[in-house]
């Protein structure tokens, strides 16, 4: 990201990033109302009928549900019985569904990060889209669009990293945590920065010796 825009169009053009996505076929449509029409395409090209036919899925119906359902749950833990329940399909099924989206480079998924089990989640997981577009609420993109593009930043230099987000039963939480070489970095996402936030106590205490960042607008570029 850093090679094809400078800090100053990054700056300018965030929110279009984060409105509408950046597939190319978005980055070069010349008004807001081709790119939307654009995530129409795309959504009907890719999203949908390439991966049902590609991968011989019987019900276009239910992975246009599923992906309405990930995409407002953006940032929230996600339970496949609770998706079943709300699609009235199998978990199984949710679990396929899901797997070949994440193959599809469509999604991904992040594992939750405990080392006390009674203090801190450990079963559920988050899934973010590869491409924010798909979900066109900037409320909600900020915490997907900059894991995406520190995941880009880490694979375009080598970088071996594992992923996580960290939640303790208190509710208390870290979106995003990168262990790289038994260092342990934690970040926090925040559209608006009014307020100073500061690394849950527990999560301080528990991990003293790690790091954590909290990525605004203002500042997100130096992480990329």
């Amino acid at each position: 990201m850093k090679k094809k825009y400078s800090r100053f169009e990054m700056d300018d053009l965030l929110e279009q990033f984060l409105r509408f996505g950046m597939y190319p076929e978005i980055l070069s449509a010349s008004s807001d109302a081709e790119k939307k029409e654009a995530i129409i395409q795309i959504s009907s090209d890719y999203l949908y009928k390439d991966i049902l036919q590609f991968q011989n899925l019987k019900n276009p119906k239910l992975l246009r549900k599923l992906l309405q359902a990930l995409a407002l749950q953006i940032g929230s833990e996600v339970s496949f019985h609770e998706l079943s329940q709300l699609l009235k399909t199998s978990s199984a099924t949710i679990e396929h569904y899901i797997d070949l989206l994440e193959k599809s480079f469509v999604i991904f998924s992040l594992p939750a990060y405990s080392t006390n089990p009674q203090k801190e989640i450990a079963k559920k997981q988050k899934i973010y889209f590869y491409d924010v577009g798909v979900r066109n609420d900037i409320g909600g993109l900020w915490e997907n669009f900059c894991i995406v593009e520190q995941r880009k930043s880490s694979q375009r230099i080598g970088k071996q990293v594992q992923e996580f987000f960290w939640r303790s039963y208190s509710q208390k939480e870290v979106d995003y945590i990168v262990i790289e070489n038994e260092e342990m970095n934690a970040f926090e996402y925040k559209w608006n920065t009014r307020k100073k936030v500061k690394a849950p106590k527990l999560f301080s205490d528990l991990y003293p010796h790690s790091t954590f960042s909290v990525l605004s607008p203002e500042n997100f570029w130096k992480y990329v």
